[in-house]
């Protein structure tokens, strides 16, 4: 085991990300240990409990942090300049769909679909999770946004689920083929998804009724 060093709380966890994502990748869920976690981040397997319950709950924040990081998203609206949708959706899908075609997402990406079939139950809990957080990302990013009066205010939710797709599509495409083989551009596949986003969340142009 590698010598430890003494870091803060935040970044002793990031190594043990790392390291569990590197274990899991090359091993599967059911082939590595907490041992081998400890070791390869230069730790005990008390100092993963430190952070961590169980081996499942390792593996659910290497997921959640790796597909669904801080910084996917679009940055706080009260320190840009966002003037119209148009731009807004730039930054957004900018945002997103760089966070999802990093070699890391991809990894994960096939990790979760390797996994599905020895472990689905814990799978399945795992993209609960997922959905649960990009959801409650996408509220409260739209309810920024009507605030704004960037978008409208009476959003279809399903409707806004479903304009995601695309990102969906292209998940699929890099797992399968990677970008450069990719049978369709990740161009098109972001000129489609603002087209939606746009139908989906442009303002209102008739002017509001006044409420008596």
């Amino acid at each position: 085991m590698q010598k430890r060093r003494y870091l803060p709380s935040s970044e002793r966890k990031e190594e043990i990300l790392k390291a569990a994502f590197e274990e899991f990748s090359s091993r599967g869920f059911l082939a590595t240990s907490l041992e081998r976690i400890a070791n390869r981040a230069g730790l005990s397997k008390s100092g993963i409990y430190a952070h961590y319950k169980s081996k499942h709950d390792v593996f659910e924040d290497v997921l959640l942090t790796t597909l669904l990081p801080a910084d996917s998203r679009i940055p706080d609206l009260d320190t840009q300049c966002v003037e119209n949708l148009p731009q807004l959706l730039d930054l957004y899908l900018d945002r997103r769909y760089m966070s999802l075609s990093t070699q890391k997402a991809i990894a994960a990406f096939r990790l979760l679909i390797v996994e599905s079939g020895r472990t689905p139950e814990l799978v399945r809990r795992c993209i609960q999770k997922l959905v649960e957080r990009s959801l409650t990302g996408d509220s409260n990013f739209i309810q920024a946004c009507i605030k704004r009066q960037l978008v409208r205010v009476n959003i279809d939710t399903d409707a806004y689920l479903l304009s995601n797709a695309p990102a969906a599509l292209w998940v699929m495409l890099l797992t399968l083929y990677g970008e450069k083989a990719s049978p369709v551009p990740l161009a098109q596949v972001k000129a489609l998804h603002k087209k939606l986003l746009m139908e989906l969340l442009q303002p209102d142009a008739r002017p509001a009724i006044p409420v008596a």
